[in-house]
Parts: structure tokens; sequence; C-alpha cells
């Protein structure tokens, strides 16, 4: 995959209600959803023992990596390694599906096995781990609704209830503890595109006064969990 256009807004419970109005018209709405309003993602962010994602990202370097575990609905059915690349404003992502066993394995840290795998995101985490000690640091929470649109392979997303634990054994706990990351009617909008956007939907999505803004939810919850005092 080549990289992607990814830009970010901070909206109300209002603006998200127009937009959802005016998109659910024209746009599909993601197969995640099905029938629900919304589906709930949890993801586990590595790092290494220098902070070097949380630091690259205070300092906007632009080539920077992130490295995830995903699952949908705390389910154990899908689980997913996630490379996350950024240069600037666009991004890229890599991944491939593992077993709960697979899982179990990267989190504890206990992948050797791994660095001859034939999928690379599986390999590209074992080195990560192995070699520049990555582990889990936090656990990233929220609940998503999403739309897709085939021409310029747009994807929108609105991202609310974001939280975050430094909990990661219990990805898939009910009972996970966490600090919620913003105030309760500010909400993410995340507009995603490959060369193009159609301008039909440009006009969708305007509203007046919407802001782009810098956010990342994984830098967010460690900034908030550790009170600014990682070192």
């Amino acid at each position: 995959m080549e990289y992607r256009v990814e830009n970010k807004y901070i909206c109300t419970n209002m603006e998200l209600a127009i937009l959802k109005a005016r998109l659910q018209a024209v746009m599909s709405i993601d197969k995640n959803q099905k029938e629900i309003d919304a589906y709930q993602i949890r993801s586990i962010y590595f790092d290494n023992y220098d902070n070097s994602s949380y630091f690259e990202n205070d300092a906007g370097v632009d080539d920077r990596k992130k490295l995830r575990v995903r699952v949908y609905n705390k389910s154990r059915k899908t689980i997913k390694l996630e490379v996350k690349e950024k240069y600037r404003n666009l991004t890229k992502k890599k991944s491939c599906c593992i077993n709960e066993e697979e899982f179990q394995k990267i989190l504890s840290g206990k992948c050797q096995e791994f660095l001859y795998s034939d999928r690379e995101v599986l390999r590209m985490f074992a080195v990560a781990i192995l070699n520049y000690g990555y582990h889990p640091v936090n656990i990233i929470e929220y609940d998503r609704t999403a739309f897709t649109y085939p021409i310029g392979n747009v994807r929108i997303t609105f991202d609310k209830n974001i939280a975050a634990s430094e909990e990661t054994n219990k990805l898939f706990d009910d009972n996970l503890q966490k600090i919620p990351l913003l105030p309760t009617d500010n909400h993410i909008l995340e507009i995603k595109y490959d060369e193009l956007i159609p301008d039909f939907i440009l006009q969708l999505l305007e509203l007046g006064n919407l802001q782009q803004i810098s956010f990342s939810k994984y830098y967010m919850g460690r900034s908030i969990l550790n009170k600014g005092e990682i070192v």
C-alpha cells in the first residue's frame, strides 16, 4: 500500500450527527459495523525502553512508526498486528492476522520463532521486540463509526469515547480501567484517502468551522496516563 492522506479534526456530538446524516446518503457503512451504529476498537501500543515512538511524536519527526495489536469489539476471532508509518501528512499501514497463541507470545516477548515467519509484519514485530526492546505500554479504546467510498479509496471515521489504559494484559476484558482522553463532547473526525477525494464529499464535510489538528491517540494516552512524566 502506498502512503495515504490522513487529516484529523475535533468535532462535537452535534457536528458528527450532521455529518453522519449527510454521508450515509452517499457513502457505504464500513463492513465492521454491520447493523450496529458503531464498533469498538482496542489497540495495544508498543514502545522501546527509550520511549522512541513517544518522543518522535512529541518532536514531530517526519518519518516514524507505531507498532500495535488491534481487536474489534473485544473479540478474539480477529487479532491484528499493525505497523503504521507516518511521513508528514501521509500514512501507510501494514498488517497481518495472528491467532491467540501467537498474540500471547508477542505480548510476553517470547517470539524468537517469528524471526523466520513468512509474514512480514510478524517478523517486524519480532525484530522490534527482541532487538530493540519494544514492549506493550498502553491500550487505546474508542467507538468508531466509519464510511467508505471506492473512488479515491476514501474512508471517513468518527471516533468517540476515546480512552487509555495501562492494563495491557486486559485487552479482551470488560473491566478494563481507563481514563478519557477528551472532554465529553469532543470526538475525532478522520478523513483518509489515496491521491484524491471527490469534491462532492468535501462539500458534504463543510461545516464552516472545522479546524484540522495533529492528534495521536497513542501519544495523548501516554501523556495523560503518565502525567507528562515520561523520561
